[in-house]
């Protein structure tokens, strides 16, 4: 069945044709003066030209663009052209209407010929020259539609071809004035045919465009309408003729003849209406049907998509749209309707590497308006990860053959991808072990032809790869083995293994003895295992000759020796067992030998042997076997089992030993175990109280050495380096007095020298006892030795969130020092130059501390003894002696190559923090009292050696806007004479006893805050400084640098104050 687009556009070429054939024809009438055509219809008189002419060009117009996929520019433009001259002609002829102007057209082609009566001679009729503007005007605008989407073109054509075809039922009905208007000309009836032709034929061209697209559409719409239009269109008219015919007849008159018409299309029209409800009733049946069929089909679809892990998609060229189903959007990963419906938002997901690739393929199968598929890698977006899709789509065409729309589906094969990589990995393993097997391996089809061999078989038997494939299975048996072949032929086709030993030629002639497994595969080819066991068989020659000289070295040995079956019966004895029993060989085969057994170990003897026996396994037994002169003598009975060459167990060899001397031995030897095992209880005893005796002599031995040099350091700073930092003073007023160079000069000598020996002191004051650990406690400690590593090349890290731990002194010593060796130990044998340090405390009130680094590490297992008495340095193991003999515990974590970490664990004391009170507990008087008050800067000087304030106090003293108003030897002498004397400024050092200088300054400030206060520490630590300057001091000098320093330190803090 021909679709009825296809129908309506043939209906267009038929109108064109006619509309150019009739012109043509009376036109060929008017010239050969044919009359026929006015016998047809006395209305061929009233034709003009004119009208003629414009009918023929629309007509040839409409033959051009009937067919729209045929349509080439140049008949375009042709039509276009004769569309245009008909609109001028029929415009020509509405002017001269309109203007009352007369521009010559109307007398064409009418020389000779009989003009009728009409008002305007020769002039087409106003109607008619509406008619063809309008189809003149919708065959130029044809295919150009609106941006509504409406096509002018149809609606011109619409009017023109009803205004033609009310002119014809004019004519139907005799009816003059539906073709004639006033004294103008009238309307031919062959000119109304042929302009309703081409008004229908406009229509019919583009049925697929425009209104027309709903009488085409295959919707309950369109079908209604196609069916119902023609009764609405001929009905009426049909039952209008019928009635004026039926009344000019004669049979009834004019009121009748309205109603009985009236009726007649109400009948006629209720009937159709009926007729069409119940044909919808049924479409709308078949079409639920239908849709219920459809949605099934499509819950079957999307099942099958889901299951099949694919999506359709559709892409429209026009609007450059891309719309993914939604198994596709799961697909990829993207949430519902979250994709941008745009070809490049689909290329934005796919990889690229390959984005090139599918670009050109798609656009190549656009330009051929073609199917294509391709395989791609894109990129999901939940969760984000890589995976392999493959399309399949086609390019679909329009009527006119442009491409306007793909269509196609979208596979998920990435598990695919993967069984491929995974089957290639697994050929490529199959082939690696094909190759590398240590047994030959061939292929060959059901005629022997050889297909593919190993290595190993191409080795085997001396042939080349090339060769071998060249030949046949019979190639390579020995001449009476060629028989067997047929036989294996019939084992492999009933589907069995066959499992043999065979001799094989090889190349140079020799033979060898194989042992084959082969199997016929389902493709028809058989696999066959070959393994050398020609030295097997050389091999089992000389066990059998072994076995032979095994027996006669068996009766010759004083060894009982005996072996038995795999059902534990004894099936040989040596002649040494006959000769120790005293029995015959008969009477010790099978169960026999087990009467000889002492009564009281036969029970036991037996039922550890059936064990053995059982479980397949060397076994060993002692029990007392009866000798030939009737005493018992200890046997020492072994037994081994013994295997085949595929290691299944065939019976048990077994040798007995008479070790009755051995036995005595051994009593004897038990009783003198008894006796050392007591003497080793009594000594380890002994060792180990003198292990806690020595443990507690070295824990006293290292609080005796903490103390020396506490006290050494405290010596040295509280003495040496106070009179070094005197002196330094003293050289310092004195460089201003020295007028001659060479004094000067030696002058500035003696303070380098005083320098480095400051300097000096203080190094040794902190490798002897760091006062940091004293002052600010085990955190602080730990970061100022981090910062000493640096000297010895060691970059220390050290983590903690800890400021002050409640950690007895001698246990915060220790941890110190514990330390303090392993970050010595990370640089002599760790072979890094970073190490980390962990400090915390645990929910169990423990003090952790960890050490560890990226070094070389070291087996803890591998440690010998002579580690733990290495002489020259500290050792891990003396580290682990001191923490434990304060409750604590080591765990060491060291491995080769990947470094070592070391955790010390120490209880923490339940004291709370305190001040460190040293000395009396009575403040001292001041050295001074003090001075009366004036316009002078009033300093206080603070320190606990007489000898640096004196200095402090002749330094200051040379400057006249100072006043020294008084000293203090210790924090609360300090905080007592700020309170009483009110100085403007303070200069207070750090380390002093009862209360050191940082919460002396704590409590001054916090009574008078406008107190200008100088810390002074002849330590120049980063940490004292922070110390100070939290407490709120408001300047840090040192004492070498104090005679240069102080005075300057003191006058600009006072006037930035002020």
């Amino acid at each position: 069945m021909i679709p009825a687009h296809l129908t309506l556009q043939r209906v267009a070429g038929f109108a064109a044709l006619a509309a150019i054939a009739v012109p043509l024809l009376i036109l060929l009438s008017w010239a050969y003066e044919a009359s026929w055509l006015t016998a047809v219809h006395p209305s061929f008189g009233t034709i003009k030209p004119i009208t003629l002419l414009s009918i023929l060009l629309c007509g040839f117009s409409l033959w051009l663009l009937s067919d729209e996929g045929a349509v080439t520019v140049t008949g375009r433009r042709a039509a276009q052209a004769g569309a245009g001259l008909a609109c001028l002609l029929a415009g020509l002829t509405l002017a001269e209407y309109l203007f009352a102007v007369d521009v010559g057209i109307d007398l064409w082609f009418l020389e000779g010929r009989d003009i009728d009566s009409s008002a305007h001679p020769g002039r087409m009729a106003p109607s008619t020259a509406i008619v063809s503007l309008l189809l003149g005007l919708a065959l130029l605008s044809l295919d150009h539609p609106l941006s509504n989407g409406h096509y002018p073109s149809q609606y011109a054509a619409l009017l023109g071809g009803t205004i033609g075809g009310i002119a014809l039922v004019g004519y139907l009905y005799g009816v003059r004035s539906l073709y004639k208007v006033g004294s103008f000309a009238t309307i031919s009836m062959y000119s109304a045919t042929l302009m309703f032709l081409i008004g229908l034929g406009i229509l019919a061209s583009r049925p697929m465009r425009g209104f027309m697209a709903t009488l085409m559409s295959e919707d309950l719409g369109g079908v209604m309408l196609r069916q119902v239009l023609p009764f609405a269109v001929f009905l009426p008219i049909l039952a209008g003729w019928i009635r004026i015919t039926a009344q000019r007849s004669g049979y009834y008159e004019f009121n009748f003849g309205v109603a009985l018409a009236v009726a007649a299309v109400m009948l006629i029209m209720l009937t159709l209406l009926w007729f069409l409800a119940a044909h919808l009733n049924r479409t709308d049946g078949q079409k639920k049907h239908i849709l219920q069929i459809l949605q099934q089909r499509e819950a079957r679809h999307r099942l099958a998509l889901k299951a099949g892990r694919m999506g359709t998609f559709h892409q429209d060229l026009d609007q450059q749209t891309l719309m993914f189903s939604p198994e596709l959007e799961a697909m990829f990963g993207l949430l519902p309707m979250s994709f941008g419906s745009t070809f490049a938002a689909f290329l934005a997901l796919v990889h690229s590497e390959d984005k090139q690739r599918v670009e050109r393929t798609v656009e190549e199968a656009i330009r051929n308006r073609s199917a294509y598929e391709f395989e791609c890698r894109v990129h999901r977006a939940l969760p984000p990860s890589e995976a392999w899709i493959a399309v399949v789509a086609q390019v679909l065409p329009d009527t006119s053959g442009s491409p306007r729309q793909i269509t196609g589906v979208m596979f998920d094969v990435t598990e695919r991808k993967r069984s491929e990589t995974a089957l290639r990995e697994s050929e490529e393993r199959f082939r690696h072990l094909f190759e590398q097997a240590s047994d030959g391996i061939v292929i060959a089809d059901m005629t022997g032809q050889y297909l593919d061999v190993n290595s190993r078989a191409c080795h085997m038997l001396g042939y080349s790869r090339d060769e071998l494939l060249s030949m046949k299975i019979a190639d390579l048996f020995a001449p009476h083995e060629q028989s067997r072949l047929s036989e294996i032929l019939m084992e492999l086709l009933e589907g069995q293994r066959h499992s043999g030993e065979w001799r094989l030629q090889r190349k140079d002639g020799t033979a060898i003895s194989v042992e084959m497994s082969a199997k016929l595969q389902p493709d028809g080819r058989w696999h066959a295992i070959l393994r050398d066991i020609t030295e097997r068989k050389r091999a089992e020659a000389g066990l059998r000759e072994s076995e032979a000289h095994f027996r006669m070295l068996a009766d010759a040995t004083p060894v009982l020796v005996w072996m038995a079956g795999a059902d534990r019966l004894r099936t040989w004895l040596n002649r040494s067992w006959i000769e120790y029993t005293g029995r015959d060989l008969e009477d010790e085969l099978g169960d026999g030998w087990a009467e000889g057994i002492h009564p009281d170990d036969r029970a036991t003897a037996l039922a550890r042997y059936r064990s053995h026996f059982g479980r397949l396994e060397p076994f060993e037994l002692e029990y007392r076997l009866r000798r030939h002169d009737g005493r018992y003598g200890w046997i020492l009975d072994r037994a081994v089992p013994l295997t085949t060459a595929d290691g299944s167990i065939t019976g048990y060899l077994g040798a007995a030993l008479d070790i009755t001397d051995r036995k005595h031995a051994e009593e004897q030897l038990q009783q003198w175990t008894g006796e050392l095992e007591q003497r080793v209880h009594e000594r380890t005893e002994a060792l180990v109280r003198s292990q806690a005796r020595l443990r507690a002599l070295a824990l006293d031995l290292s609080a005796t050495e903490q103390q020396e040099r506490r006290r050494l350091a405290t010596e040295l700073h509280d003495y040496l380096a106070q009179l070094l930092v005197v002196a330094r003073m003293k050289l310092g007023q004195a460089k201003p007095q020295a007028r001659e160079p060479k004094l000067q000069q030696l002058l500035n000598d003696a303070d380098d020298v005083l320098t480095q020996s400051l300097n000096y002191t203080r190094s040794l004051v902190a490798e002897l006892s760091p006062q940091v650990l004293y002052q600010f406690g085990l955190p602080a400690a730990l970061k100022w030795l981090a910062g000493q590593m640096k000297t010895h090349g060691l970059a220390v890290t050290v983590t903690t969130a800890l400021d002050r731990l409640p950690l007895e002194e001698d246990h915060a010593v220790i941890m110190y020092q514990s330390v303090r060796e392993l970050l010595f130990n990370v640089v002599k044998h760790a072979g890094t130059d970073e190490a980390s340090i962990v400090l915390s405390r645990s929910v169990d009130d423990l003090i952790v501390v960890t050490v560890s680094d990226r070094g070389r590490g070291f087996d803890p297992a591998s440690m010998t003894e002579a580690d733990r008495t290495s002489p020259g340095r500290f050792g891990l193991f003396n580290v682990q002696e001191r923490i434990e003999a304060v409750g604590g515990r080591l765990a060491l974590d060291s491995h080769e190559g990947r470094g070592t970490s070391i955790t010390l664990m120490v209880p923490l004391s339940h004291a709370q923090d305190s001040a460190r009170e040293m000395g009396s507990s009575r403040p001292t008087q001041p050295d001074s009292l003090p001075n009366p008050p004036s316009q002078r800067l009033r300093v206080l000087l603070v320190d606990d050696h007489a000898m640096v304030r004196q200095g402090l106090r002749s330094v200051l003293e040379n400057y006249q806007d100072l006043e020294v108003v008084g000293e203090a030897g210790d924090g609360e002498t300090a905080v007592s004479l700020a309170a009483s004397l009110k100085p403007d400024v303070v200069v207070m050092d750090i380390n002093m006893p009862r209360v050191d200088g940082i919460e002396a300054t704590r409590r001054i400030l916090s009574s008078d805050h406008t107190v200008v206060v100088i810390g002074l520490s002849v330590q120049n630590e980063h940490h004292v400084e922070e110390a100070m300057l939290a407490a709120g001091a408001a300047v840090f000098v040192t004492k070498e640098r104090a005679a240069v320093q102080l005075y300057e330190a003191i006058v600009s803090t006072v006037r930035a104050r002020t």
